[in-house]
């Protein structure tokens, strides 16, 4: 072997050596703990509750890894919101040398517990300090142009992810004392960045009952993507894509309810954003034998907002119902039925238009000797029922009734009904 080769093996040798040797070394001599009080004191600082963190450990075994011995905070009376007994930050070497670090935070088997006070609040949204009188002296205060900046190379390379893993979830209402527990609950962001598309997904195994009443049992899920574009530090745009599936989820309300796994229950939303604007590309939502599609825009972000949404169903065959609804199986009931509405204006003064409508609808009831057939209509702008008809068809009998509310706030209503001809006697069974 060329001597030249032997010295660089040996230095080589003599590099790992080196690296191993930091490796075991560096996580005793480099204190990360010191940086815990400081870190508690700026969480405390931002909460109405307080942070509890475990004692903080360094290793650098194939990747810079700071271990957490669990963390607790709880809300401003005391009461644990989320807890954690496993948690850890890491980041691969491989990644620092590429000039694109990856800092992912995970967490296993945490504790969350949402409730939903007498007054209507959730301990999650007060948790967090609102700074109002620094925004409102913000606002009043005379603005001077801010100077662009663009952001170092790094940070805009740089991504953040997240891992949550076998969470369980509990949520309490103390009103309707409904208490909700999901099980198995597990979250994943990988690549949160400003320069590359960010892919996220929730899935749980749900296993919840509220009360008596309602079971929900089964998978279900959620992934999407989110694709960022910057100019400089500057947002330009971004799009958004969520898929949402519960088809193998069961929903039961004995006597009332039964959603069996494997019907369809799922959505799709695609949003693109921008600082002045946001399109719904499309929503596309099925359930059962229901299928909704919806499209819009809102304008106006950076001033008023100004919205356009229409969300429009095909025409839904009311027969296989009786599967969901169990009281429904003894009527009969056969027809189908739609609806298309839109919503525009603003948030201030919104205006909205829907109609709706049955043909062919059909049910049997006790003392009817045959099954009269209805059809209607109804059609709502803004505050008034435009239009409303139904009409109803039966041997020897014919009814059409048509119906008007000019104001929901003030209702003023005209009510019209017509007939060729009421035979009751072909109609009903009446009792001796």
């Amino acid at each position: 072997m060329p001597k030249w080769a032997k010295k660089l093996l040996i230095g080589l040798g003599a590099f790992l050596g080196l690296l191993l040797v930091a490796i075991v070394i560096l996580p005793f001599v480099i204190d990360v703990d010191k940086f815990r009080p400081d870190i508690i004191k700026i969480a405390n600082e931002n909460l109405n509750g307080k942070l509890e963190l475990g004692k903080l450990k360094l290793s650098l075994w194939g990747k810079i890894k700071v271990e957490v011995d669990g963390f607790q905070v709880t809300d401003a009376k005391g009461q644990e919101v989320a807890s954690s007994k496993d948690v850890y930050f890491h980041v691969p070497v491989s990644s620092l040398f590429s000039g694109s670090p990856i800092l992912t935070f995970r967490t296993n088997r945490p504790t969350i517990r949402v409730v939903k006070d007498k007054q209507g609040k959730l301990n999650v949204m007060s948790l967090v300090k609102t700074k109002k009188d620094a925004a409102a002296a913000a606002a009043e205060a005379p603005k001077e142009p801010e100077a662009k900046a663009n952001l170092p190379a790094i940070v805009s390379r740089a991504s953040l992810g997240i891992e949550m893993i076998d969470a369980q979830l509990s949520y309490t209402d103390e009103l309707t004392k409904l208490v909700s527990e999901v099980k198995d609950l597990n979250v994943r962001v990988a690549s949160l960045s400003l320069s590359k598309p960010t892919d996220f997904e929730v899935w749980a195994s749900l296993d919840t009952r509220m009360g008596k009443t309602l079971a929900v049992k089964g998978p279900a899920k959620m992934n999407g993507k989110f694709v960022p574009k910057f100019k400089g530090s500057d947002f330009e745009q971004g799009t958004l894509y969520i898929k949402a599936d519960m088809d193998g989820v069961g929903i039961s309300m004995p006597g009332m309810f039964e959603k069996k796994a494997g019907l369809a229950t799922n959505a799709e939303v695609g949003v693109r954003v921008t600082p002045a604007e946001a399109d719904l590309e499309y929503v596309k939502a099925n359930f059962f034998n229901v299928h909704v599609d919806g499209k819009g825009k809102v304008t106006g972000l950076d001033t008023t907002p100004t919205m356009a949404l229409n969300l429009k169903s095909n025409t839904i065959d009311l027969k296989p119902w009786s599967e969901l609804l169990p009281m429904l199986k003894a009527y009969e009931l056969a027809g189908s039925a739609g609806f298309d509405a839109d919503l525009s204006g603003t948030a201030e003064a919104p205006q909205y238009r829907a109609s709706a409508f049955v043909k062919e609808l059909t049910a049997k009831a006790p003392n009817l000797k045959t099954q009269p057939r209805f059809d209607g209509e109804v059609k709502v702008v803004t505050d008034k029922v435009e239009n409303a008809l139904l009409t109803m068809k039966a041997p020897g009998n014919d009814l059409k009734v048509t119906a008007k509310v000019d104001s929901f706030t003030k209702p003023k209503i005209q009510i019209a009904a017509t007939s060729t001809g009421m035979d009751l006697d072909q109609l009903i069974e009446f009792p001796p």
